[in-house]
Formats: structure tokens, C-alpha cells, sequence
């Protein structure tokens, strides 16, 4: 009887434990698929963010071609710098997007800061050229 009793705990502890490993799995199944929406989330996000970045950059360069010679070295420069901050915002998305849950945390918001220096420079850069009209 004894035995009988044994072997009726071991299966029950097996199957309890069987569940539980399986409930933990789907918890963390769970965790996993939220972090990852959230970083699609983000990258879409951001992905949105810099298309409008490179919709002013593209403005920006024509206003400075039309205005050719008028444009002083010193913009022409701020304009590089916020290219090339362009460029590395572009870099960095591309890491996040394969980065693991625990190098998501300190990417996202390293890369929303680099987004808002963008963003602050930007504002601080001006094409103010009066281009004579030809009329």
C-alpha cells in the first residue's frame, strides 16, 4: 500500500511539475511577445521619424543648392554634422532591430536621445538666404 501511495505522489508531483514548467514556458512565451511588439512598435515608430528627417534634409540641400555661393561654411558644416547624425540614428535603428531583450532597454533610449539632439540641432540650423527674385 505504502508503495502504491509513493508512486501516486511521485506522478502527481510530476505532473504538477509538468505544469508548472509548461505555465512558466507560456509565461515567458508571453513576455517574449511583448517585448518584441514593442520593439517592432518602436522601430516602426522610428522608421516614421526618419523618413520625415530625410524629407527636411532633402528640402534643406535644395534651399542650399538654389542658394549656391550665399550659403556660409559654417551651415554647410551644421548640415554635414546632421547628415552624418542621420546616418549613424539609420546604423544604430539597424542594431536595435536585432539587439536581445536585455540591450533593448538601454538602445531604445539611447537612440531616443540621439533622435532629440537631431531634433535640437536641426533647430538650430538656418538656410535664411535672400535670394533675389529675378522679376
Amino acid at each position: 500500500m505504502k508503495k502504491i501511495k509513493l508512486l501516486g505522489i511521485v506522478l502527481l508531483s510530476m505532473f504538477m511539475f509538468a505544469a508548472c514548467t509548461e505555465e512558466g514556458q507560456d509565461d515567458a512565451n508571453e513576455a517574449m511577445n511583448e517585448w518584441q511588439q514593442e520593439r517592432d512598435e518602436f522601430v516602426t515608430d522610428m522608421n516614421s521619424n526618419l523618413e520625415e528627417i530625410d524629407s527636411k534634409m532633402e528640402e534643406m540641400e535644395m534651399e542650399m543648392e538654389n542658394a549656391g555661393d550665399e550659403i556660409d561654411q559654417e551651415t554647410q558644416e551644421a548640415y554635414q554634422e546632421l547628415k552624418a547624425e542621420r546616418q549613424e540614428l539609420d546604423r544604430n535603428l539597424e542594431e536595435l532591430e536585432n539587439a536581445s531583450e536585455q540591450e533593448w532597454e538601454q538602445m531604445k533610449n539611447d537612440i531616443d536621445q540621439q533622435f532629440q539632439e537631431w531634433e535640437n540641432d536641426w533647430e538650430g540650423i538656418d538656410v535664411d538666404v535672400d535670394v533675389e527674385d529675378s522679376n
